[in-house]
């Protein structure tokens, strides 16, 4: 993320479609913000672990740290 800008609109659909993908099988997967490859768990590894980084920030902010 060259920017260090992240949307987040709803994280609770993102990490059930995270978890959706990474179960996936196919012979290609084609990102949209990625170069196409076979496996994409360690994309939705990366992108899983910037969801709850940005769920913890807004958490710090509101004063809730460590609520995940």
């Amino acid at each position: 993320m060259p920017d260090n800008v992240v949307f987040l609109a709803d994280c609770i659909s993102s990490r059930e479609t995270l978890d959706k993908v990474e179960q996936m099988e196919a012979a290609m997967f084609a990102p949209a913000h990625a170069q196409a490859q076979a496996d994409v768990k360690e994309l939705v590894r990366y992108n899983r672990d910037k969801v709850y980084e940005a769920a913890e920030k807004i958490l710090y902010i509101c004063g809730g740290a460590g609520l995940l």
